[in-house]
């Protein structure tokens, strides 16, 4: 799955990192590029603003593989690629993702 799938190409999306640096995301191919500013709010083109630190404070519930709410392999690969899950993060995640698949299928 895509980026342009995960998050609507409707909106122009912006993430801060915890150094403070700001970027926007291109959602058609997950490129990103630092921005000084966030631009303010047009009502042509709505402003999505996600913050790595609010994430962090949320992130043990997105990714334990026993909660039915958990995010989704894709949307946590999402994650990872705009630095919001470590590399060992999503690869425990998706361990335990397609280990409790397996199971539940048995």
């Amino acid at each position: 799955m895509n980026i342009s799938t995960l998050l609507s190409s409707n909106y122009a999306v912006y993430f801060t990192l915890d150094d403070e640096r700001m970027f926007q995301l291109n959602t058609v191919d997950g490129t990103h590029k630092e921005v000084s500013t966030i631009p303010i709010l047009d009502r042509s083109i709505p402003i999505m603003v996600l913050h790595k630190n609010q994430f962090d404070f949320v992130k043990h519930y997105h990714l334990n593989p026993d909660n039915p709410d958990r995010i989704s392999l894709s949307r946590a690969e999402l994650y990872n690629q705009i630095g919001f899950i470590s590399d060992e993060e999503l690869r425990t995640f998706s361990n335990c993702i397609k280990g409790s698949d397996t199971a539940s299928e048995q």
